[in-house]
């Protein structure tokens, strides 16, 4: 059944309707060039990660949640990726470089 509502919103997003959700922006500047611009779309069981900009080439999210390991990958300018079942209440923390980012979005220790 939540495959099924997963496929439902989908198909509802590539057809411009909304079912309400949350929006998280990531935007930073730095003497006037663009750090990261970032939109992560969560709609359902549906989080759309989408890079517009950012001075690597890839934006890099680390995502936190209390029942899984962290996970991380990149997304390149321009790109966008969707990922289907991320538990409800994840965090999410997006930054330029590679670096791992820790649960409060700073780079975490080595």
């Amino acid at each position: 059944m939540r495959n099924l509502m997963a496929l439902l919103y989908y198909l509802l997003a590539l057809f411009g309707c909304s079912g309400g959700g949350q929006t998280i922006a990531h935007r930073v500047s730095a003497d006037g060039h663009v750090v990261i611009d970032s939109q992560v779309r969560i709609t359902g069981d549906i989080s759309r990660f989408e890079c517009a900009a950012s001075r690597s080439g890839h934006c890099h999210y680390s995502l936190y949640s209390a029942e899984a390991a962290p996970e991380r990958f990149a997304v390149a300018v321009g790109e966008r990726r969707d990922i289907v079942g991320l538990a409800p209440g994840f965090k999410v923390c997006a930054g330029a470089g590679p670096e791992a980012l820790d649960r409060d979005c700073r780079p975490a220790p080595k």
